[in-house]
C-alpha cells in the first residue's frame, strides 16, 4: 500500500492564499508524481472537523499544514485545526508545520503525544512576496521538508532547509540586506523536534521493489520451464 500524505491549506486571507498557491501545491504534486495517495485539504475542507475526519479516515503517514499559527495552534478554515487538544492524533506521523510559532508549545505536545517527528517554526515565519507572488528564496526554503516525500530521513531534510536558508541569505546580504535578515530570523525559528531518523517509504520504491520481486518468480518459472522442455526432449530421443 501506498503511504499517504495529508496536505492541508486554508486559503483564509491574501497570505495563506499566496502560501498554498506557491508552497502547498508543490506538496501536492511532488506527492502525487512519488506515487503517494495525497490527500489535499482546501478552504472549507481545511476545517477542524474536516481535518480530524481525514487523518482518521486515511490515516497518513505524514501531515502537512500551511496556515497561520499560534504557540499551541495552527489555524483552519473557521478555527484551530491542530492544537494540543487534539494533538493525540498525530501518534506515529511526519509532521511539517508550516505557520508560525506553531512547533514550540504545540510541537513538545505532538512529541509527547508520540508524533514521529516535527518540523516547523517556534517563532514568527515571515516571507516577502512581490507582485502577489513569494520570492524565489522563500518559496525554496519553505518546500525544502518537501525532500522527505523522496525518501530523505526528518534530520536529512531540516539539515537540507537550513543549507538552502543559507545559500539565500549569503546571496542576499549582497543584494538585498532586509531580505538577508528576514532570512536569518526565519532560519533561526525552524526546529526539529522528535525522531531525526523518521522517514517515508515513497511508493515508487515499493512499487519498483515490487516489479523485481515479480521479475523475478517469472525468471524462475521461465527457467523450470525449459528444463521440463529439456527433460521432455531428452525423453523422446
Amino acid at each position: 500500500m501506498p503511504s499517504k500524505v495529508l496536505v492541508a491549506r486554508p486559503e483564509i486571507d491574501e497570505a495563506t492564499r499566496i502560501m498554498s498557491r506557491d508552497v502547498a501545491e508543490e506538496f501536492v504534486r511532488l506527492a502525487s508524481s512519488m506515487l503517494y495517495t495525497a490527500i489535499d485539504l482546501r478552504d472549507g475542507d481545511a476545517s477542524r472537523a474536516g481535518f480530524e475526519y481525514a487523518v482518521k479516515r486515511y490515516g497518513p503517514e505524514m501531515v502537512a499544514l500551511f496556515s497561520h499559527g499560534d504557540a499551541d495552534k495552527v489555524i483552519g478554515w473557521d478555527n484551530s485545526m491542530l492544537d494540543t487538544s487534539n494533538a493525540y492524533l498525530m501518534k506515529g506521523r511526519i509532521l511539517y508545520l508550516c505557520a508560525c510559532k506553531s512547533a514550540s508549545t504545540l510541537g513538545d505536545k505532538l512529541i509527547e503525544e508520540e508524533a514521529s517527528a516535527v518540523i516547523g517554526y517556534k517563532d514568527t515565519l515571515t516571507v516577502v512576496t512581490q507582485g502577489g507572488e513569494m520570492l524565489e528564496a522563500f518559496k525554496n526554503v519553505l518546500r525544502k521538508p518537501s525532500v522527505i516525500l523522496m525518501g530523505r530521513t526528518v534530520g536529512e531534510a531540516y539539515n537540507e532547509t537550513l543549507s538552502e536558508y543559507e545559500r539565500w541569505i549569503e546571496y542576499y546580504d549582497q543584494a538585498d540586506p532586509l531580505i538577508a535578515d528576514i532570512l536569518r530570523s526565519d532560519r533561526d525559528a525552524l526546529v526539529l523536534k522528535g525522531d531525526e531518523n523518521a522517514r517515508l517509504v515513497p511508493a515508487t520504491y515499493i512499487i519498483v521493489a515490487n516489479t523485481t520481486a515479480v521479475m523475478q518468480v517469472m525468471m524462475v518459472i521461465m527457467l523450470i520451464k525449459i528444463l521440463i522442455s529439456k527433460t521432455l526432449n531428452t525423453v523422446k530421443q
